[in-house]
């Protein structure tokens, strides 16, 4: 009797204890949301992600960006129905992760240790999960892995892991990819050894799966050409943000990672020796730690705190998933708060509220869901802040004039020049154009260009760049497209209008000769004409291993005349496109003075190439072409 009652004192008290723990995370992950007008390079592709897609342009066809067609998830605007149709799936979201959370529980002490643990993993990063939809969603998901694995033969489950691959497809490829690889480490936890046969159902949900990107894109973007684009452009876009947007990582970043590396390779490894984790769930494990901290530290001054959130789930991952009664895992559980608090620490260089009250309280998303249910008030300060942060009304009056009811581009990435609805923005091809990270992109955004099958009427350009960057060399193809295209009508400072060409000037070039770049040396430019340039920097076989692996580290082409010398980053993957060179346009003025065939400042005298890891890349070369068809000179009159 005795004994019969301290079990269902044990059981009451888990249920306290489990009430109490699901309480405070369904409060703390509220995730209902709404964006207010901001400007600048990310409140810009936060209008864009808003913008274009109830405008009714289709990705793939139209765009491709970091984000998908659902993009506006992350920062749902007043634009449309976003802000209901946002909140609607992200309340899915969230309901799915409390409902798995119950079920766990009923699954028995396992699963209440198991939906206990994953609650003591969200608690903590919950902040970061409330900005970074896809690490939301991610999150959910692997709840859901770890409680199909405890019921098998359950059916919601299954059915919410294809709806979340489904919203990840559409909302953020590199999302979509990490989910991908959580469903594979299902798949191979539940993987019938004895008979070296995968289940029936289990195949069902591979294919149900697989299917999930191409079948929401369809619904978005009835076109196979366009999800071809979708998919490889995306492709493109992962691929070539490790060399393009890659900056230095923090020392101190760098020492709380090194501790999280080696204590979660160092549990992994041991746990595979100790046959508490199969070899092959063991490969997944580290193949989701490495999408993970790739994500977070190629752009190391701003994004690793994502990598350090994401660890702790990863932590809670590990313990989840060791074999039933192992010894381990009461050792692992008692290590976890130590994991936790490393990842914390890391967390706190760049979000200083983690230690204050502030960081655990559920002030903040409770405050957000209150200001979506008095919705008018709410209305009347979004529209009062887009008064204030109209970028329009700061347009000098001559360029307001021209936009007024036309259709317009805007270069590089300031988008919310359209937020007051005075123009029609059109976008370009991958939005904003510090995003064309390889050459097919370029391309591909200066093909749009030429075809315009929307015919814009002008291009609103601002003189703009980031990590230094130049926006001819950034994207040289665009570049060019536009200089063929349009021609400046009004200047401003800092700024210029372009309108469209009655009819598109043409170029042809010839290769003149090829001469090797060494790197970090002076190398001088003819004056025999006025050059084009291609350069060619392949990687070392280490130096591709380390991009693909990692990040390559940044690399800058200084340019150098009679009278000034000029350094910007460049981006490998697209120099391999024509450039002027020898009158090459080092800033708006001499930019102007090429579109209107005028003289460009200083001749280009001598280049030289400066990688910072110079052990990363193999001989550059150097082609210089001449014109042989050309109706804009940048040659002096």
């Amino acid at each position: 009797m005795f004994l019969q009652r301290d079990k269902k004192t044990l059981r009451l008290l888990a249920l306290v204890l489990f009430s109490a723990c699901w309480i405070y995370t369904a409060l703390l992950t509220l995730p209902f949301t709404y964006g207010m007008p901001t400007i600048n390079l990310d409140g810009s592709y936060g209008f864009g992600s808003n913008y274009f897609s109830d405008a009714g342009f289709r990705y793939g066809s139209d765009l491709i960006f970091t984000y998908g067609p659902l993009g506006y998830l992350f920062y749902p605007e007043d634009i449309g129905n976003h802000i209901v149709i946002a909140n609607v799936i992200r309340g899915a979201v969230w309901a799915l992760l409390l409902v798995h959370l119950v079920l766990l529980y009923r699954a028995g002490m396992k699963g209440l240790a198991k939906a206990l643990l994953f609650m003591a993993a969200i608690i903590p990063i919950r902040i970061p999960l409330f900005y970074h939809f896809d690490y939301y969603a991610v999150t959910v998901l692997i709840v859901l892995i770890v409680y199909s694995i405890e019921r098998p033969r359950a059916v919601l489950a299954p059915i919410s892991i294809v709806f979340l691959m489904g919203i990840l497809a559409l909302t953020k490829f590199t999302g979509y990819a990490m989910a991908l690889i959580g469903v594979l480490l299902l798949l191979v936890v539940r993987y019938d050894r004895e008979r070296k046969a995968i289940h029936r159902r289990d195949v069902y949900l591979a294919l149900a799966v697989v299917l999930a990107l191409p079948g929401a894109f369809l619904l978005h973007n009835p076109s196979l050409v366009g999800l071809f684009n979708y998919v490889y452009g995306s492709l493109q876009i992962s691929s070539g943000y490790s060399e393009a947007m890659s900056t230095p990582t923090g020392t101190a970043d760098v020492v709380y990672e090194t501790i999280l590396v080696t204590l979660f390779a160092a549990g992994v490894i041991y746990a595979t020796a100790k046959r508490a984790l199969p070899v092959a769930v063991a490969a997944v494990l580290f193949v989701l730690y490495w999408m993970n901290f790739k994500h977070g530290f190629v752009r190391g001054m701003d994004h690793t705190l994502l990598s350090f959130l994401f660890e702790i789930v990863l932590a809670a991952l590990l313990i989840a998933l060791l074999r039933p009664g192992s010894p381990l895992t009461g050792k692992y559980a008692a290590a976890f708060p130590l994991f936790v608090t490393v990842a914390l620490l890391g967390l706190s260089l760049h979000w200083f509220e983690v230690w204050t009250k502030v960081w655990w309280s559920s002030a903040l998303p409770r405050q957000a869901t209150a200001e979506l249910l008095n919705w008018n008030a709410t209305r009347r300060r979004i529209e009062d802040e887009t008064k204030k942060s109209d970028e329009f009304s700061r347009l000098p009056p001559a360029f307001r004039n021209r936009l007024e009811n036309s259709t317009a581009i805007v270069f590089p990435w300031e988008l919310s020049y359209a937020r007051s609805g005075h123009f029609k923005l059109q976008p370009l091809y991958t939005m904003q154009a510090y995003s064309a990270y390889t050459a097919y992109l370029d391309r591909k955004t200066a093909e749009h260009i030429r075809v315009d099958s929307n015919r814009v009427e002008y291009v609103l350009f601002d003189w703009q760049d980031i990590d230094a960057r130049h926006p001819l060399l950034d994207v040289p193809a665009t570049w060019m497209a536009l200089a063929d295209s349009y021609e400046p009508v009004e200047f401003g400072p800092g700024k210029l209008l372009l309108r469209r060409r009655h009819t598109p000037v043409q170029h042809k070039q010839r290769v003149v000769q090829e001469v090797p770049l060494p790197i970090g040396q002076w190398v001088s430019v003819p004056h025999t004409t006025d050059f084009w340039a291609r350069i060619r920097i392949p990687d070392t076989p280490f130096g591709a291993i380390r991009k693909a692996a990692f990040k390559a580290d940044a690399v800058y082409l200084t340019l150098e005349s009679d009278n000034y010398m000029a350094r910007f980053r460049v981006t490998p993957a697209v120099l391999s496109i024509p450039f002027p060179l020898t009158r090459f346009p080092v800033d708006v003025e001499s930019f102007v003075d090429a579109l209107q065939s005028k003289p460009v400042k200083d001749s280009i005298t001598r280049i030289r190439l400066d990688p910072e890891s110079p052990n990363h890349y193999g001989q550059p070369s150097l082609q210089l072409l001449e014109e042989t068809l050309s109706q804009i000179t940048f040659a002096d009159h």
